[in-house]
């Protein structure tokens, strides 16, 4: 037997092998992608992080950053609402596409409620960056506005038609836009 065939003989057989593990591998990456992709969409965890469509929001009153008091019978038209936590990733992540979306809001930052759940000294630069696009309340976590929302989850996001949720989810690109249809 030549070298050459020799080389082949041991060469040969190492890379179909090779070629086995990769499309295996392969084969794997797809299936983790789907079930990531599920998780995502959140069918593997169907609960919801507020109130759904077609619920009302529950009586509450609290005051802005600014001292301005906002409270259920505040919410007219159609309302974005935003519940954010500075210790969620998510929330964080998601911050500039709810603060572009705030700013096209009609009526601007009287039709946008952000509210920042965190202890104290921990929300200041969250609510530095959202207090231009809306009115923005600071609480504790099991404050009064997110038990009127039934926030169990951030991030939260909501459109409301004057005291009911039209549209909830935690992914904000989900949400029909906040102008009238």
């Amino acid at each position: 037997m030549s070298e050459s065939a020799v080389v082949l003989a041991v060469l040969g057989p190492l890379g179909l092998a090779n070629l086995v593990l990769v499309v295996g591998l392969l084969h794997r990456l797809r299936r983790h992608d789907a079930l990531m992709q599920t998780m995502i969409d959140g069918v593997a965890n169907p609960r919801s992080t507020m109130l759904e469509a077609g619920e009302e929001v529950r009586a509450f009153a609290a005051a802005t950053v600014t001292g301005a008091p906002v409270g259920s019978t505040d919410l007219r038209g159609r309302t974005l609402v935003a519940f954010l936590s500075p210790t969620c990733p998510a929330c964080i992540d998601s911050l500039p596409l709810f603060t572009a979306r705030a700013q096209l809001t009609p009526g601007g930052p009287a039709q946008v409620l952000a509210v920042v759940v965190g202890h104290d000294g921990e929300t200041a630069e969250l609510r530095e960056r959202l207090e231009p696009v809306a009115r923005v309340v600071v609480e504790q976590p099991s404050g009064p506005v997110a038990a009127a929302f039934g926030v169990v989850g951030f991030p939260a996001f909501a459109v409301l038609d004057e005291h009911t949720v039209a549209a909830s989810d935690f992914a904000l690109e989900r949400l029909p836009e906040t102008a009238a249809a």
